[in-house]
This record gives structure tokens, C-alpha cells and sequence, in this order.
């Protein structure tokens, strides 16, 4: 009698630490900057899992954590995310994000995400909760130098100190079974607008927008 032999991920034991002072992660084609990351993960029957990872990104701190079944009847996973004052400001110069000229952005972004799934991400929910408190500024290039090119720390030499103020927080739950993005009193408010988006998106979409404008 010839017992098979379990899968290699289902034998597999091991723990450990990765950590990196700084680092430079590519996204997109941009050279994005990672510093004082940590993380923790281990192996055990054939389950994987990430038990806190934590890094510096765009002058915020994210931090995750996951786990995935390999093998077994009941292979998946989920996953945690967190971002904690993320600076636009930082990501606009990095990415270049040109389709917002002549507006710069300033202010930051805290959210934080949870995803489950099954076999090959069937099944898959995913929701996600985020705010900004930042500030909408119009460009005022000196000789025409571009945003992206100036130096991070001299703000005066690219925008001007006058902007309008942007508020928003996004709630939505996505489904990929029936392929529906819910929105739950996701808004967007400036001074004196505001819109409010509820309902679903998808195959069978149903969505209330309540723009309200008070100088109209």
C-alpha cells in the first residue's frame, strides 16, 4: 500500500523576519520610496501567513496582514490593510499625476481594507473604508518648472498658499460573484458642494447621487 505524500506546501514549517531600513519599491513605471519596513510570516500545513507587516510610505505608515489556505478542502484566504496619514502632496510628485494641472493637492488619506476569497480568488469581497481632509491648490510655476521637478520641501515655488477645501470619505463593498460595487454614504464636499453617492454599480446597477450646492 502506497500512501501519497502530502504536497510540499502542506509539509513545509518555517517562520521568520524580513525587515529593510529603506528600500525602493517600483509601481507603475515611478520609483516609489519604502523605508523602516518589518514583517513577520511563517508556514505551517499548508497555510501561509503574513503576520505584520509594517512600513513608511509617501510620509504615512501602512501596515498588513494575511493569510492564505494552500491546500485542503477549504483553500482561500483574507487579507487586513491599513493607511494612516498617506500625503497626497507626496504622491502626486512622485507619480507625476499630470491630468490634475494646474491643481496641486495637499493633505493626507487614512483608510483601511479587508478582502476574503476562495480558490483561484473566487468569491472574492473586498471592502474598503477611507477618508481625506486636503486642499485643492492652483499651480504657480515660477519660469515654468513643472511640479514634479521642484524641489518636495519648497511648496512656494510650485502652488500658491490659497486652496479650496476637499472632504471625502469612501465606503464601498465589492463583490466578484455577481461582479457589484456597492457605495454606503460615500461623499465628496468642497466648499459650499457636496455629493453624496449611495446604491450599487454592476450588472444591475441602482445609484442615488445627492449633489447639493449652496451657491447655485
Amino acid at each position: 500500500l502506497t500512501v501519497p505524500s502530502k504536497p510540499l506546501l502542506e509539509r513545509l514549517t518555517l517562520s521568520g523576519e524580513a525587515s529593510s531600513k529603506a528600500l525602493t519599491v517600483t509601481a507603475q513605471g515611478h520609483m516609489l520610496p519604502v523605508t523602516h519596513l518589518i514583517a513577520h510570516y511563517s508556514a505551517a500545513g499548508g497555510t501561509l501567513t503574513l503576520g505584520d507587516l509594517r512600513a513608511d510610505v509617501l510620509g504615512g505608515e501602512i501596515a498588513v496582514q494575511g493569510t492564505e489556505k494552500t491546500t485542503g478542502r477549504r483553500q482561500g484566504g483574507s487579507a487586513k490593510a491599513e493607511l494612516h496619514g498617506i500625503s497626497l502632496g507626496n504622491a502626486e510628485r512622485i507619480f507625476h499625476a499630470a491630468s490634475l494641472e494646474p491643481v496641486a493637492v495637499r493633505g493626507t488619506l487614512n483608510g483601511n481594507a479587508a478582502a476574503s476569497w476562495g480558490p483561484g480568488f473566487r468569491n472574492l469581497q473586498a471592502k474598503v473604508d477611507a477618508s481625506t481632509a486636503s486642499e485643492l491648490i492652483r499651480q504657480a510655476h515660477g519660469g515654468g518648472k513643472h511640479p514634479s521637478a521642484a524641489d518636495p520641501g519648497d511648496d512656494r515655488s510650485t502652488v500658491d498658499n490659497s486652496g479650496v477645501p476637499l472632504i471625502a470619505q469612501l465606503h464601498a463593498l465589492y463583490t466578484r460573484q455577481n461582479n457589484r460595487l456597492e457605495f454606503r454614504n460615500t461623499f465628496l464636499q468642497t466648499r459650499g458642494t457636496r455629493l453624496v453617492i449611495n446604491g450599487a454599480a454592476g450588472t444591475h446597477s441602482s445609484l442615488a447621487l445627492d449633489l447639493r450646492a449652496n451657491d447655485l
